[in-house]
């Protein structure tokens, strides 16, 4: 039902339904070949869209999806004021991310109240200090004492109609020089903003997406957010609380910082679908185009699109548009649930597992139960043939309507061929070795094959620390928080092992994951 109302919300009204218009208009149109060459990230990409574990593990976005936020949504919001804020502002999926906004702050300048942040200079101000208290643990020596400090509002809103909006991948609100801002600065900004101006990206986002008719925009960093162009346009303001005084005795909690994280990694594995709804059938990604995704950084496989010409760009801001202003198909196609979570649920574990080297007979048993279902044993199937039904069986319920769905199509089609050529080689191996003689020296090969195949999958569920003491929680770096360990190697961890990495310039920055100079032009 909310795929019917994201569409007919999607399409103009004073239209009627055509076919899907082939997008691109230039040498660097998409095609079906570069949707092949980029196949393993197209699928990573929908397989952890609205994931905050996938989309913090592969955290450089390059792929837009329209959205829809059904009526009756819940959202939160901190403020310094308790009216309804006007104007352009961010709201939040969850609770504990929007009372990091409502923490105690300093005096600012006066403003009209209930503006919230229209008085963009103030508020900008305002929250990079609590981005830093967050950070720091402490407010900064040079501040106002601490009683003195304001306390914020929690606001609840609901929202009062279906909304809008255009969801960017990846960690998209990570403010920092790892690319995360990659595709917002250079497709969509066309190379007009950089990391660090978050206000100037906001409202030159809602400037283009108010031509397009969007809403707003949804992002990640330690929780999903979304920058919402007009407050008082979809939203009612059900509550507006105030925090605590910095101090107040009746307020004591555990570490801010570990129950963010711990109300955030319930989003691990999504947003419930009934909160935001995707329509893939409609994606534009970068991964689509000729696109230059070259990291200047030796060793690190992010995309960024640093060196990408401008003018391979420009078509995919001009697709992503149409896919808002011009007539489109009116059905969809669920990918990740449909297709990509169904193949994940079945390989996932056993790949992950045969990569640590079982015994042959175990791994050929493994094996057999991921491929007999393909393996007529009449002999009526052929090699050649059962790896071709392994490869089509999960897209078997889908039709690919929009050359979009097409590319997508291709891209899963070459993940499953890699996967099922190399699963049933591995077999070949197997079997010939066990009908061999007993003496025979078992081969490496099988494994070698199997850690060759993960490592081109580059699945991010292979990080995931696994259940966690009721007092820890799977803790990976999530902007603003985490150090390169926490990136590289995400453990179970409690609240004292939760502790707030230092920002640029002061002691001890080199461990924080985001500020740890891996940006362009830095060592």
């Amino acid at each position: 039902m909310y795929i019917l109302i994201l569409l007919s919300y999607l399409l103009p009204s004073s239209v009627a339904l055509s076919a899907q218009i082939p997008i691109g208009t230039t040498n660097y149109v998409s095609n079906i070949e570069n949707a092949r060459i980029n196949a393993r990230k197209i699928f990573n990409t929908i397989h952890s869209a609205k994931r905050q574990w996938g989309s913090s593990v592969q955290h450089n976005g390059m792929s837009f999806i329209p959205a829809m936020a059904p009526e009756g949504t819940l959202f939160y919001h901190g403020d310094p004021n308790p009216e309804h804020v006007k104007g352009l502002d961010w709201l939040a999926f969850e609770i504990k991310h929007a009372e990091m906004f409502a923490e105690p702050r300093p005096p600012r300048r006066p403003g009209n109240p209930g503006e919230g942040y229209l008085a963009e200079e103030s508020l900008e101000n305002h929250r990079e200090l609590v981005r830093k208290r967050m950070l720091l643990g402490d407010p900064f020596d040079d501040l106002p004492d601490p009683s003195t400090w304001l306390p914020g509002y929690l606001h609840t809103y609901r929202a009062n109609r279906p909304l809008k909006l255009l969801y960017l991948d990846g960690m998209s609100a990570a403010n920092c020089d790892r690319g995360t801002y990659d595709s917002q600065n250079y497709i969509l900004m066309e190379n007009k903003t950089t990391f660090h101006q978050e206000f100037k990206i906001a409202y030159s986002l809602c400037d283009m997406g108010r031509d397009w008719g969007v809403d707003g925009f949804v992002r990640m960093e330690i929780g999903f957010e979304i920058v919402y162009c007009e407050f008082q346009n979809g939203l009612d303001l059900l509550s507006s609380y105030q925090r605590p005084s910095k101090g107040d005795p009746r307020d004591l909690q555990t570490s801010s910082i570990f129950e963010t994280v711990r109300e955030t990694a319930q989003r691990y594995q999504g947003i419930d679908s009934g909160r935001l709804v995707l329509d893939y059938t409609h994606m534009v990604s970068a991964y689509f185009y000729p696109v230059n995704l070259t990291n200047p950084v030796p060793g690190n496989n992010d995309p960024r699109l640093l060196f990408a010409d401008m003018a391979q760009l420009a078509p995919i801001k001009s697709d992503l548009g149409s896919q808002y202003t011009e007539p489109q198909t009116s059905q969809t196609t669920d990918w990740q649930g449909q297709v990509v979570d169904m193949v994940t649920a079945r390989y996932s574990d056993r790949l992950k597992f045969l990569a640590t080297g079982p015994d042959h007979e175990d791994f050929l048993g493994i094996l057999n139960n991921l491929l007999n279902m393909y393996v007529d044993y009449n002999g009526t199937t052929t090699r050649t043939s059962s790896i071709e039904k392994c490869t089509q069986h999960f897209l078997l319920p889908v039709t690919a309507r929009t050359i979009q769905d097409k590319y997508i199509y291709a891209a899963v089609s070459t993940v499953m061929a890699r996967i099922c050529t190399s699963l049933f080689h591995i077999r070949d191996i197997l079997i010939d070795e066990l009908e061999s003689s007993l003496e025979a020296k078992p081969s490496n090969t099988p494994e070698q094959l199997l850690q060759e195949l993960n490592a081109w999958l580059d699945w991010p569920d292979w990080k995931f620390c696994g259940k966690c003491e009721n007092n820890e929680v799977c803790y990976i770096a999530m902007f603003p928080f985490g150090t390169v360990e926490d990136h590289f190697f995400p453990r179970c961890k409690n609240q004292s092992e939760i502790r707030s990495p230092r920002l640029p310039g002061l002691p001890e920055a080199n461990k924080s994951y985001w500020y740890s100079g891996w940006g362009p032009g830095k060592p």
